[in-house]
């Protein structure tokens, strides 16, 4: 988490701190932020209002974007992201590593749920603890789409993929979040595309800045390393 204090400057520079914000700054002293900055000279709002709201908007909390090329199970997080297949049975890349790390119990909780549900469908998440995974308190586990050209509705379940994530995460009070490169391995997603969809889903996400403090890609190789640092 980053937090930057305004220590003077134009009501323009405030104005870009708050956007890069949460952008859902409540009302203070019946003073809305979004309205410090209207046109170039800030004319809609009186004088004496926009000094009370430049008071009031002195920390604005900032989330931390990470990019690093590492092993997901030995990740320091609340929660990691399982690229899972449908029967949540375990695999290869990223979805093995997690399975042979976390021991035993994790297959036995994911029959469990697929006793339940009978499969987990691409763009959908389930979430179990993770087990022997000690730098991590959950596993969240998502199936990515197998590409098929790009006309099978495949961006819209990659974009739900991470929406899925995101809300399970935000409902189990998860701050901290580790994300593969869903759906790039095996099931062949396009790497450049997969990477913009991640970014344009998660920054598209209302409140996505109040409620985690990182989200983390942990990439498998160097194509989506850069990639990733190009967007994030």
């Amino acid at each position: 988490m980053h937090k930057r204090v305004y220590t003077g400057g134009t009501l323009q520079h405030v104005w870009y701190l708050y956007r890069k914000s949460a952008r859902n700054v409540k009302r203070r002293k019946g003073i809305e932020a979004e309205s410090l900055y209207s046109g170039e000279g800030c004319t809609s709002v009186p004088p004496h209002a926009r000094l009370r709201a430049l008071t009031a908007i002195t920390i604005l909390k900032f989330m931390k974007y990470t990019v690093i090329k590492a092993d997901i199970t030995r990740l320091a997080a609340d929660a990691i992201v399982n690229a899972a297949n449908s029967r949540l049975a375990g695999g290869g890349g990223v979805d093995g590593a997690i399975h042979a790390a976390s021991g035993p119990e994790l297959p036995a909780a994911c029959r469990a749920i697929i006793a339940k549900i009978g499969s987990l469908p691409a763009g959908k998440a389930v979430i179990t603890p993770a087990f022997a995974i000690k730098s991590a308190r959950f596993i969240i586990h998502t199936v990515g789409p197998i590409w098929q050209g790009g006309t099978e509705g495949e961006d819209d379940e990659l974009a739900s993929c991470y929406r899925s994530v995101i809300a399970l995460a935000t409902e189990n009070g998860i701050r901290t979040l580790a994300f593969p490169n869903i759906s790039t391995g095996v099931y062949g997603f396009p790497k450049e595309r997969a990477a913009r969809i991640a970014h344009d889903t998660l920054t598209s996400i209302p409140a996505l800045d109040a409620n985690f403090d990182e989200i983390v890609f942990v990439c498998f190789d160097d194509e989506n390393l850069l990639l990733y640092r190009d967007l994030f």
